[in-house]
């Protein structure tokens, strides 16, 4: 039996049994027709049923002639006395499906092949298959669940959480950002860290990031702006107590140095890893992820770095970071772990009084704020004061607000914490004594 066949059969049912249109439409779409003339028949099934009229042989006919495929009425008699039921057209819909997505495979090997010819980028190539692949799969993942199916599936999730809450999510390592949160970063979760250049959002990146290898999870770093020795400096002054200054410019004491060492020692044991290149696509970042086994996390920084899937892509800016957006947390959901992604904002969150940022302060795209499951917007107050004044003494910790503005999965709302800008370490505040932080 040949591909064009069942989609002759799938058309033959629907002649045969018009409300077999709900199973054939529940599993297949226009581009899985190979056949010009069962694409067009199914067509006008469809525009029929949906215009409310009667969905028969006359009426298809009609309209596969007003869309130029004429003298029609014999195939689509033909079409109906060589299916012999229009009991298996699940079955002819589940062949039909096959063959597109072998069709489809075999278009990408073409691209690949053509690619290669050109001496087109092997990475471009790469993630462009990837990306297409991804594409297939998510479309062969369209089936219905029952109300039935989500109560069973509800139990059995809830099941894994109790004995186990990190089943549900992945925790940032700050206590109070994470009971804000629900519990921590639930899976398969887009997060947005915003905040104005100088802020703290790469450091509370990269904190967060440390807190998960700290537990021995494989952490994934897309560093698009800071280089590897840069970000090492970073985790090595947070772990160490070190100067992050010190650790790039020179100028450690003896008991420094060997300190840093030692800092560096533990850090190499952890499953952190990073990649600093300066342009990589999400299908790039989605590429990488998937050689980590065990990947709990991926944070990103940052969003208006990363470059549009389509080459030469001619969108508008607004246009471009919608798609990336939609792809970011469409990634986090196939990968079924949180993405962090950090985001600058406008210059607008500077202009009101007590210079606290906002929702609608999120650059280029509303889209952002839509597809995140949370945003988290940074502020320091001390930041903003006058470090010219004659009695300005720069202070060793200050406070750094994370403003829950969005969350889907719990509260909004401030969590409070403390900023080290000597070593970049990011703790909760002692609310015994709120000049000073503690160790979680």
């Amino acid at each position: 039996m040949t591909d064009l066949h069942n989609e002759i059969f799938v058309i033959g049912s629907l002649l045969i049994s018009p409300e077999t249109l709900d199973i054939v439409s529940a599993s297949l779409t226009t581009s899985d027709f190979g056949d010009e003339w069962c694409k067009a028949a199914y067509l006008a099934a469809v525009e029929l049923n949906d215009n409310g009229e009667k969905v028969d042989i006359a009426s298809i006919s009609e309209l596969m002639s007003k869309a130029g495929k004429k003298d029609n009425a014999a195939w689509l008699i033909n079409c109906m006395n060589n299916t012999s039921t229009a009991a298996n057209v699940e079955l002819y819909c589940k062949l039909t499906k096959q063959a597109a997505n072998r069709r489809r495979l075999l278009d990408i090997a073409g691209q690949i092949g053509d690619s290669v010819d050109d001496c087109e980028d092997w990475q471009a190539i790469v993630s462009r298959a990837v990306e297409q692949i991804d594409d297939i799969k998510d479309a062969a993942n369209t089936d219905i669940v029952s109300s039935s199916d989500m109560a069973s599936g509800w139990l059995e999730y809830y099941d894994k959480v109790s004995v186990n809450p990190d089943f549900a999510f992945c925790r940032t390592g700050f206590k109070t950002l994470d009971s804000k949160l629900g519990g921590g970063m639930f899976r398969k979760g887009m997060y947005i860290i915003g905040a104005r250049p100088g802020m703290g959002k790469t450091t509370l990146g990269v904190n967060i990031a440390e807190n998960i290898a700290r537990r021995n999870k494989s952490v994934l770093v897309i560093s698009l702006e800071m280089s590897r020795t840069q970000i090492m400096a970073k985790r090595m002054a947070r772990t160490g107590k070190l100067s992050y200054n010190k650790l790039m410019a020179g100028g450690m004491t003896d008991t420094e140095r060997d300190k840093a060492l030692e800092t560096a020692a533990v850090l190499s044991d952890r499953p952190f890893n990073l990649i600093d290149k300066s342009k990589m696509t999400v299908a790039d970042i989605g590429r990488a992820a998937r050689q980590i086994k065990g990947l709990e996390a991926i944070v990103v920084d940052y969003l208006g770095l990363i470059k549009p899937d389509e080459v030469n892509s001619n969108k508008p800016r607004y246009e471009e970071m919608t798609d990336i957006s939609a792809n970011l947390k469409a990634l986090a959901k196939l990968l079924g772990i949180p993405i962090v992604v950090l985001c600058q904002l406008n210059r607008e969150s500077t202009k009101s009084k007590d210079k606290r940022p906002q929702l609608q302060d999120l650059r280029d795209t509303g889209a952002i704020e839509q597809d995140a499951d949370a945003v988290i917007l940074l502020h320091r107050p001390e930041y903003y004061s006058d470090k010219n004044a004659k009695d300005y003494i720069e202070p060793e910790f200050e406070q750094i607000e994370m403003i829950v503005a969005k969350n889907r999965h719990g509260e909004t709302g401030l969590a409070e914490m403390v900023w080290c800008g000597k070593t970049g370490d990011i703790s909760e505040l002692d609310f015994t004594n709120k000049d000073l932080p503690f160790e979680d």
